[in-house]
Order: C-alpha cells, then structure tokens, then sequence
C-alpha cells in the first residue's frame, strides 16, 4: 500500500532526525541550517543592521532612548559597535590615560578616545564583578555594551521572541533583555562604588580614626598622651560625626531592667514557655514547658512530646483546684505550641499575652527560668556523670529545689508596734525563740559600779526611777573623753548613761577615775 510505504519512510525519517544535534542551539532533531532560533536571529539583526545604515541622523539613537536620557547605569547592547564604551570617568575603578585612539559613528563623525580600563558592577548577589576593556570616550551621552567583544569572550547570546539573552561560557545565566519599541537592548546596571576613589582625606584625626577601626577619638587621645604607639600624633577631637560609624555601630536599644507592672494576686498572670532538648528522654520526651506565676514566682513543669495544649489545660485544672483562684493571663512568645489553644482560651476567659516578634526580651521571666534551670541539670549531670538520657529527672529535681530557695523578691514585715509594712531583703530569721505577743517589754535595771555606794555613801534615786518619756529611744555610748577608762568586772554596754549636765557626768565616772589612777 502507498499510503503505508509513505507513512513508513516518515517514521524512518523522524527517527534519523532525533540523532541530528543542532551546533547553535544545541537541542536534537535538526541541524544548525534550519534552526528556527538561528533564522529569528538572523532576521532580527538584519533588521537592525537595516535601520542603523538607512539612518543618517545622529539623533536617531537619543530620540530612541529617550526614557533612559540622562541616566548613566543604562548599557545598551549594540551588535554594530565594536568594543565596550563609556562617557562616565567616574564609573573606572582606575583609568590608564595612555590609550589615545579614535572611533568612528555613523554619522562620520570621529571622537577621541582618552583612556581604557575596567568598570566595576555589582550583579545580583551583591557580590563585584567588572566590565573589562572599556574605552573612555568624553561626551558620550549613553553606555554601549559591545556583543561582539562579549562574543569573543565566550559569551552567548540568543534573540528570541523580542528577548535577547546573555550566557557566560561557563553556560550560566547573565541576563535577559527586552526589546523596546525602538529595537533596542537597554541593559540596568548597578556601578558598585570603589573605595580607592576617595583615599585622599584632608583632617589628620579622620585619618587615624579609619586607620584604628573607627576607634574613639577619647582612646586615641589617650594613646597618643601615654606614647602607648610610637608615632601617633595629638589626636583632637573634630566636629562632626563620623557617618560610617553612625551606620556600622547601630544597635537595638536596651530593654530596662525594672518591671512595669506586677501581679497583686497569684495566678493573675502566669509566664510561660517551652524548651527543646535534643536527646529525649527514656520515655521519649524532647520538650519541657515550664508555667511561672508572676506573683509568687512558683514554677511548675510539665514534659511533652509534641503537644503542648494538653499540658496547659492539665495546669490550670490543677492550680485553680488547688489555689482556688483563677488564671487571668498567659504570656508567652509567638511559638506554635499555643495556636491551637485559642479557642480554648475564648472558651474560659483567658487572654493570651504574646510579645513582640524576635523580642524574647519580653518573656524574660520564662527565658531566664529556663536558662537557671538548664544550668543547674548540667551541673547535677556532669557531677554526677550521669548520662543525658536523665536530664527530665534533673528538670524536676531543679525545678523541686527553686521553689524552695529565695527569690530577688523583697521580704515584707509587718511590725505591730509601728503598725507599717518593712520591706527588706536583707532579713535573719530566728527559728529558735518566738515573740510573746502577751507580755509586754521590760526594761533592764541600770548596772552601778559596785563599790560606788561605798565610797558616797549613797546612791543617785534617779537610776531607779523608770523614764515616762513616750519618745523612743536611741542608742546611746560613752562620750569620747571616757572611751579610755578601764573598769573592773563592769561591761561598758550595759552601763546606762544619763545626759543631763557636765556635773551629773561627772560625778557618775568619778569612782571610774579613782579605779584608773589606782590600776
């Protein structure tokens, strides 16, 4: 049959096709001669070459680019121009003056060339790259990119579908340029500014800052007054502010240490938060969550495997049981572990309290708890060497212990007597003797020398009779011209001294005199 010897041959074809490997666009199934990608090449850079050789206005190419007028990071891709050009002295990284040529445009004009060198840009992922052999032409208003230099460095470029795009000959991607209405490539470049330009700086001090890290002016000073570096000058402190420092030394302001606001009641605010271990435990637990009251600071902990609602809900059915109040506020960090409390939080009342994004400052009592409590399950299993697979028994063991060691938190006393509140943190207590709220406090006698009723013959009636001033008493001790007398089985401190003249002082000490010249 004709129609399947026809069909036949075109099988066989097609499959001889498929061995075919095209030399310019590098895919199988046909040769170079009728790639479809070579023939829309080569009609577009006929009709290029078509308008660039019937154009005999040199205006033509301004009048193109007028939306790029003016703007020096725009390269155009030019298939005519024979090398790379730039009319931007201040784009070479470093100008060799001594290439002098000329170029020749369309318009059969000459303009001089005055320099040629490479020209820094900085491509995608902010690393430096160069355009190399680029020649200076003053007075050229726009940037072009020669593909014909580019070709001979091993770059390809491929016109397709108003597109055209840059392969280096390493077959990574470069580029890719759309075609403007004028068919033309403009190309956006970002010039990446060389520090070597600006290396000249006028002030001395400026100099030497830069030259020690930006280091402050006041250190230098007092380098160069203690002669610590040899040959550091007077270092003055300029006017001004160094800009690299204002940008470089940025930081994050200090959160402040005090609190703004504190718990009245237990459980009106309970801290929060979760802590990963990489080892799990014998039962296989990787997370902990501890609970803090704000209040109190009491701490509770609870071991997780992955879900960490339950084991809030297991909390507050446990605390509220037994404290008989009521969780008002939960704080916590923007974690997962609570999303899917949330209605269970609308359910019963509680708001849920969450900081500001990559601030754990916010929940520092929870972060810092944790911090104490991990520091202390690495000090009992490194004393102890024991192995890792223990650390939830150590998290119970620190946490067990913390709720019976003192806080930051001050002591408030109440005192009766004054009826006010101390507040201390510098607090002894007495665990061995009790306060007898029944009795009241007795003074102690006044002490007498013993041989002072022998040598006067009488004693003073008014050490015996009690004080009837209602102001309190203060501490009271020997004048510092009797602090040198020595007297004999008598303790100075509980010798009662009477301030009521010169002469009762006098005459109180005169048997302390006599036992002095006696000694």
């Amino acid at each position: 049959n004709a129609s399947n010897k026809t069909k036949f041959l075109r099988s066989n074809n097609s499959q001889e096709r498929t061995n075919f490997n095209c030399y310019h666009c590098g895919k199988f199934g046909h040769i170079a001669a009728n790639c479809r990608f070579k023939q829309q090449a080569n009609i577009a850079e006929n009709q290029y070459q078509h308008t660039s050789e019937s154009s005999d206005n040199p205006q033509t190419l301004l009048l193109a680019v007028d939306n790029f007028a003016g703007d020096g990071d725009i390269w155009y891709l030019d298939t005519g121009c024979s090398n790379h050009m730039c009319g931007k002295k201040e784009l070479f990284s470093s100008l060799n003056e001594t290439v002098k040529s000329t170029v020749k445009f369309g318009n059969n004009t000459n303009i001089s060339i005055l320099g040629k060198c490479r020209i820094a840009i900085k491509v995608k992922n902010g690393s430096q790259n160069f355009i190399y052999d680029v020649f200076y032409i003053p007075g050229l208003h726009h940037n072009l990119l020669s593909m014909r230099q580019l070709s001979e460095k091993g770059y390809n470029m491929q016109i397709l579908d108003g597109y055209c795009t840059l392969i280096d000959k390493n077959g990574r991607f470069i580029a890719k340029v759309k075609m403007t209405p004028n068919r033309l490539f403009p190309l956006k470049v970002d010039h990446k500014e060389l520090s070597c330009l600006s290396s000249f700086i006028p002030n001395n001090d400026w100099l030497w800052h830069m030259r020690f890290g930006h280091y402050h002016f006041s250190g230098l000073n007092y380098l160069s007054k203690k002669e610590y570096v040899s040959g550091l000058p007077i270092i003055n402190i300029p006017e001004g502010v160094c800009e690299t420092c204002e940008i470089a030394k940025k930081h994050r302001g200090s959160f402040p240490t005090g609190k703004s606001w504190r718990a009245k009641k237990p459980l009106e605010i309970v801290h929060s938060d979760l802590c990963m271990v990489e080892i799990p435990t014998h039962g296989d637990s990787r997370y902990f969550i501890t609970f803090i009251d704000d209040f109190s600071r009491k701490t509770w902990v609870y071991f997780l495997k992955s879900e960490a609602c339950d084991a809030f809900k297991s909390f507050k059915a446990f605390v509220e049981k037994q404290s008989g109040c009521r969780i008002k506020a939960l704080r916590t960090d923007r974690g997962q572990e609570y999303l899917a409390c949330a209605d269970f939080f609308d359910q019963h009342g509680i708001q849920h309290q969450l900081t500001t994004r990559y601030t754990p400052q916010q929940n520092g009592v929870a972060e810092r708890k944790n911090r104490t409590i991990m520091d202390m399950v690495r000090c009992m299993l490194k004393d102890k060497q024991l192995p890792r697979e223990f650390w939830a028994e150590a998290v119970a063991t620190a946490v067990y212990i913390l709720n019976r060691c003192p806080t930051k938190s001050a002591y408030k006393l109440y005192n009766p007597v004054t009826k006010k509140v101390i507040i201390s943190r510098d607090v002894t207590f007495d665990e061995e003797r009790m306060w007898n709220w029944s009795s009241k406090a007795q003074k102690e006698p006044a002490v007498i020398p013993e041989n002072y009723e022998e040598e006067n013959g009488h004693v003073d009636p008014t050490l015996d009779e009690p004080e009837t001033s209602s102001r309190p008493q203060r501490q009271r001790r020997l004048p510092a011209r009797l602090e040198d007398y020595i007297v004999n089985q008598l303790h100075l401190k509980k010798l009662q001294v009477i301030e009521t003249g010169e002469k009762q002082w006098m005459k109180k000490f005169m048997p302390l005199r006599k036992i002095r010249r006696g000694s």
